[in-house]
């Protein structure tokens, strides 16, 4: 019986200092978080995450989050947009999502580590080791307003707005999709629709090309990582909780705080009629359409800033 109770007392005790152990180890990699430039940090579940803190010393940071899944912050960081949205609202932290740009992409390390609620967990655990005095406004582009969504059901505190920027896909219903997809190019022409692609192409690579980033191509989708790195796409639908939420069940969250969304007449990806079937789910949030694609938000900018900037000073700058 003691030799039990010894063996029982001695396994806990040494569980405990292991937690101990990786707990500390988790603290010094984060010890050194840079709160002007770019670095690292470790979840929980000891995976690296990049990120680029645009530091304007402001009470309210923006946190970015990207398209995808499996792509990378590259755009908003390598067409300068994210220097020129922290000088015009304030600090902004981005970040490569897990399996993604900068970030952990390995699947040997990542292998049961892609959900989205734990993508969930990250933004948080981001925030408590970055800015965890400062409350936020999520901005979510594609994917990212997935992601934001999902963030948004789960409570997050000291939330003050949500932008989404071509809100990606609330539903499983690809057929439906089609169809909005055909119905756009229908009523506006197919050689407009192209028109309209190629002249949005052609404003991505310019900002790229002024930011020192002349290798961009214009059929440059996502970053290219190695065959060892993990398909997070894949990763998230056996996961088995990106469509956990069928049809438009995420949405009413968003009318719990001031939302913004911003969408491309054009967007193939998000045809206009996926936006309309939105917004009887967010009655509250303020909907904008830009004249451009699925990447509007980038080659109409000074319109798009001048929306967030209304939006802003209505809803974000008075404290509520």
């Amino acid at each position: 019986m003691k030799r039990s109770l010894f063996i029982t007392l001695f396994s806990i005790i040494i569980v405990m200092v292991i937690a101990i152990f990786f707990s500390r180890a988790l603290f010094l990699k984060n010890e050194k978080i840079s709160l002007d430039a770019e670095g690292d940090f470790y979840t929980s579940d000891n995976v690296r995450i990049h990120y680029w803190y645009y530091n304007r010393d402001t009470s309210i940071v923006t946190i970015f989050l990207h398209g995808g899944p499996g792509s990378s912050s590259s755009d908003v960081r390598k067409t300068g947009q994210a220097e020129r949205y922290a000088d015009t609202f304030g600090s902004m932290l981005v970040f490569d999502q897990r399996g993604g740009g900068e970030s952990e992409r390995s699947a040997e390390v990542l292998t049961g580590k892609i959900s989205l609620n734990r993508f969930v967990k990250d933004i948080d655990e981001l925030r408590a080791a970055v800015i965890p005095e400062h409350d936020v406004v999520i901005f979510g582009r594609s994917f990212g307003g997935l992601l934001a969504a999902r963030y948004a059901n789960s409570n997050p505190q000291n939330v003050r707005g949500y932008i989404l920027a071509a809100p990606g896909q609330f539903s499983s219903n690809n057929d439906l999709l089609e169809k909005q997809r055909d119905a756009l190019v229908l009523s506006v022409g197919e050689e407009k629709m192209q028109e309209v692609a190629a002249q949005d192409r052609a404003v991505i690579l310019q900002l790229h090309q002024e930011m020192g980033d002349p290798e961009k191509r214009l059929d440059e989708e996502t970053d290219m990582g190695s065959e060892d790195d993990i398909d997070v796409g894949s990763a998230l639908i056996a996961s088995g909780d990106y469509y956990a939420h069928e049809e438009f069940s995420l949405l009413p969250a968003f009318n719990n705080v001031p939302t913004l969304v911003a969408y491309g007449s054009y967007d193939t990806q998000v045809p206009p009629l996926a936006i309309e079937a939105m917004k009887p789910y967010m009655p509250e949030a303020s909907f904008v359409e830009l004249p451009g694609g699925h990447g509007a938000a980038y080659t109409h900018e000074a319109e798009f800033f001048q929306t967030v900037k209304a939006w802003w000073d209505v809803s974000i700058t008075p404290k509520r």
